[in-house]
């Protein structure tokens, strides 16, 4: 295997190494949150970085990717890359 490895040669077929157990949708979540970054609506929010601050900016991006009370707002991170 070691001589296979060093010419450079596949030792399992891509199509069989990897396996797609979940994809997320992230297009949407990056477009609001560079929006957010170029408004620059998260200094507003807070000067520094802090755990707080990021929580509130993504609060702010799923209220406006999906309007829906706070509870299930916190429910549908899980469902796109914003968690």
């Amino acid at each position: 295997m070691l001589r296979r490895v060093l010419r450079d040669e596949a030792l399992v077929p891509v199509g069989e190494a990897f396996a797609t157990e979940r994809c997320l949708p992230h297009g949407h979540v990056e477009a609001v949150l560079g929006t957010i970054r170029k408004l620059e609506l998260d200094k507003l929010i807070s000067s520094k970085r802090c755990r707080e601050r990021d929580l509130a900016v993504a609060r702010v991006a799923e209220q406006l990717i999906h309007p829906c009370s706070k509870l299930a707002t916190t429910r549908l991170w899980h469902t796109t890359t914003l968690a």
